[in-house]
């Protein structure tokens, strides 16, 4: 029992409650000073970006979080696609996860936008997550 959930239904409790970060990938800290927490749709989102920035094989403990798409590798001419089916591939091994009916990748000068629709367990509706990338 957190404060931060306990207005949450008990669908969103079961998405879990976690440290919160910053956009830069910081520990969020409150305005008491302490570590700030996130909760429900939010936790779910934060951690669905944080998997899908990380380079499969990166955490030690959690090989096969993250995926193949690594800095500085280049793409070829299907590269939407790959990047599609790597988010979908990504996202789907999260047991919190039912499946990613939608993914839309855009390249837009320097920025790499990926709109995505999530089927969380134990919601009804698709939870949009957009994540900008600068690439």
């Amino acid at each position: 029992g957190y404060n931060i959930s306990k207005f949450l239904s008990e669908s969103e409790k079961n998405l879990g409650v976690d440290i919160a970060l910053t956009p830069s990938g910081d520990l969020a800290i409150s305005n008491t000073g302490d570590l700030d927490l996130v909760a429900g749709i939010d936790n779910i989102t934060q951690a669905l970006a944080v998997r899908l920035a990380l380079e499969k094989g990166s955490l030690k403990r959690h090989l096969q979080i993250g995926t193949d798409l690594q800095i500085g590798r280049k793409l070829g001419q299907n590269a939407v696609t790959e990047i599609k089916n790597q988010v979908t591939t990504s996202l789907s091994s999260d047991p919190r996860i039912d499946g990613v009916p939608f993914v839309q990748v855009i390249q837009e000068g320097g920025t790499l936008t990926v709109n995505m629709l999530v089927k969380v367990r134990q919601l009804d509706e698709p939870v949009p997550i957009p994540i900008q990338v600068n690439t």
